[in-house]
């Protein structure tokens, strides 16, 4: 059965490489908001990543290199095509782009976020004057969005020789209010359920980190006042960290509708960071929370079976993207396919075909040894990473909400999935058509028997992919 699905495959893509969907001439850039409710946007520096497009229907995407300085180069489409861009490490969600170009000649893709606040100057180079150090920040924000996705904080490359984490929590109200717990969070650690209030970030030497809620997390309500709390790293052995921050003076010209606080102390600026939320229109049911938690590589010899069930919340698919390791430097594509339930139900159409890019920055293995490498395997364990992504225009594929749907991931040569031990708990990882609970065979992670492949899903929530309340 595999060698006939790699023959069509092998074949399609034959006849595919001969159809060029654009023409020469599309050089856009990454933007994002200088601060959310002011006009002007600047190039988001110092993250680069992939862009990738996709026209209507089966097809191969046209990638293109996002650079240090945000930029990239495409060629004009000649048709309607949808865009999916993935930062190296992973600063951000996917950035879907339904339609793409957004208007005639316009080519800059914007960064959707909920609250933004970026520091002067460019990353490891950002303007002294405007840090600040505490144990506890807080930004008052109003959310336009229902539900939160993630921050990006940019602050200390590092409070210790390892570098810096920091916990992330939401009040409602004021700072004093109790932080909002998790809903609908099953920890993998056992007597957890329902109390986890904080997310850890990333542990990192970048002076940026991050951290994720999925779809389901952190609802909020629009137009209420809401503080983000960026709490310095609290270690096992109870010493609590101060952390290095940015805060932006209000020089008549900062966010409207919050400020910024150093503890006690209030200030008279805003608090940088970048907060994501779905008042774009956009769901995501799963991404990488934390590599903090714990991603790896699965104790498994590699294959060309891989695949990851989830439950939609959105009216149709927006783009998936995924992590893989490859032996060798030969080119590796993977057919994504949907299927409803699991590996044995109806295939969904269109399935697309991502190109496995180069990622030279993650994912980071945190714990190379649990589980060890598998013996005979040693090189599927390095860096780099292959990116895979795929991206579908609104309504393109059809989803029902509070539907499980089954992705099917057949790469044309063998690959070993990275996956996540701080589980997705509406789905599960698949391995040769068997669920991780049943594949597993006692090689446990860190934290969990169960994991989910390192994976985004994100969903359109509306037909049309049109923004909430529209």
């Amino acid at each position: 059965m595999t060698r006939c699905v790699r023959t069509r495959l092998a074949v399609s893509l034959v006849a595919l490489a001969a159809v060029s969907p654009v023409a020469m001439g599309a050089r856009g850039t990454l933007t994002v908001p200088w601060v959310t409710g002011r006009s002007e946007a600047r190039p988001f520096v110092g993250h680069p990543g992939w862009v990738e497009v996709f026209t209507k229907g089966y097809g191969v995407s046209t990638s293109a290199r996002i650079d240090d300085n945000a930029t990239f180069e495409l060629p004009d489409p000649t048709k309607p095509v949808c865009l999916i861009a993935s930062l190296d490490k992973f600063e951000t969600p996917p950035i879907i782009l339904g339609r793409w170009p957004t208007a005639p000649g316009n080519y800059d893709v914007s960064i959707p976020v909920e609250y933004a606040c970026l520091p002067v100057g460019f990353p490891g180079e950002w303007d002294p004057k405007q840090k600040v150090e505490g144990r506890d920040l807080f930004q008052a924000f109003v959310p336009r969005c229902t539900q939160l996705y993630g921050v990006l904080f940019f602050g200390e490359a590092r409070v210790a020789d390892w570098g810096n984490e920091v916990h992330v929590m939401l009040h409602k109200g004021v700072p004093s209010d109790q932080p909002i717990p998790m809903k609908d969070q099953v920890s993998p650690d056992p007597g957890w359920e329902g109390k986890i209030d904080r997310v850890s970030t990333n542990q990192s030497r970048e002076p940026w980190l991050r951290m994720g809620w999925r779809h389901g997390n952190m609802p909020v309500e629009p137009g209420q006042t809401y503080v983000l709390e960026v709490e310095g790293y609290r270690s096992h052995s109870g010493m609590h960290h101060e952390t290095g921050a940015f805060i932006r003076p209000d020089k008549g010209d900062g966010y409207p509708d919050g400020r910024a606080s150093v503890g006690e102390q209030k200030t008279e600026g805003d608090l940088c960071c970048l907060i994501f939320g779905n008042a774009h229109g956009q769901l995501v049911e799963n991404h990488i929370r934390c590599e903090e938690w714990e991603v790896f590589i699965p104790r498994h010899r590699p294959t060309v079976d891989w695949g990851q069930t989830f439950v939609s919340h959105g009216q149709s698919l927006a783009g998936i993207t995924c992590w893989a390791a490859v032996e060798g430097d030969g080119e590796v594509k993977c057919e994504i396919r949907v299927r409803e339930e699991g590996p044995w139900g109806k295939m969904l159409k269109p399935a697309k075909v991502a190109r496995g890019l180069e990622s030279p920055a993650r994912p980071l293995i945190r714990y190379p040894d649990t589980p060890a490498p598998l013996p005979g395997h040693e090189a599927w364990y390095k860096l780099p990473a292959r990116l895979f992504q795929v991206a579908y225009m609104p309504d393109e594929m059809p989803l029902t909400p509070g539907k499980t749907y089954y992705v099917e991931l057949v790469p044309t040569r063998p690959v070993m999935m990275y996956a996540d031990g701080d589980f997705y708990q509406e789905g599960y990882a698949y391995y040769e058509g068997l669920k991780v609970d049943r594949a597993i065979a006692g090689r446990t992670t860190k934290h969990s028997k169960r994991w989910t492949l390192a994976m985004s899903i994100v969903t359109y929530a509306n037909k049309n992919g049109t923004p909430e309340g529209r």
